[in-house]
């Protein structure tokens, strides 16, 4: 795995605990960690596939526009007012 996905999952579980109620939140933790095993799988393979038949150059630029579309959805849809632990 790479470090920023290795510097990601500690974040994203200590939101997911922030966010979650108690009773589902073994739910919810299976639920992120298929979606990660399954976007580690699916990615390389479509992004192999695609390389195929693709520019390089159209891939990277693609991969960026979803990053970027990520972010912004993170960002809007954020949880706001949760009330931060000391």
């Amino acid at each position: 795995a790479s470090d920023v996905y290795k510097r990601q999952v500690p974040n994203i579980n200590a939101r997911l605990v922030e966010v979650t109620d108690p009773s589902v939140r073994g739910k919810a933790f299976g639920l992120v960690t298929s979606a990660q095993q399954f976007g580690g799988v699916v990615g390389p393979l479509l992004g192999g596939f695609l390389g195929g038949f693709l520019p390089t150059r159209l891939i990277l630029v693609l991969t960026g526009v979803i990053l970027v579309c990520a972010g912004v959805y993170t960002y809007l849809t954020k949880v706001r007012g949760v009330p931060q632990k000391p």
